[in-house]
């Protein structure tokens, strides 16, 4: 069996069981249509409130410019701390066709 199959089975299952889901809340609330739209829209509102945040993420201060001047100093100085192999394995080129790009 496919990973392409199984997915879209899947999604067949999830769309079918909302289908159903959708028709019974419609049945449960079709003699006042007022209670229907006030129900989806409690749903909505409950999903919104699922899907943000309530406090923003914490930010970690990792220096990043530091790092930058650090790796062109122990890559391209006059001295380099790695060899060239080191330089091959980590950009997947020679250092003289970085420079030239």
């Amino acid at each position: 069996m496919s990973f392409t199959y199984l997915v879209i089975s899947k999604i067949s299952y999830m769309t079918n069981n909302f289908d159903i889901y959708r028709e019974f809340v419609k049945e449960m609330f079709t003699e006042d249509d007022d209670e229907y739209e006030k129900y989806r829209l409690h749903l909505f509102n409950k999903l919104h409130e699922e899907g943000s945040a309530s406090t923003p993420r914490r930010t970690i201060y990792r220096d990043r410019e530091a790092g930058h001047e650090r790796l062109v100093k122990e890559y391209f100085a006059e001295n380099p701390v790695y060899t060239p192999e080191t330089f091959r394995r980590r950009f997947r080129m020679g250092r003289h066709v970085f420079l030239r790009c």
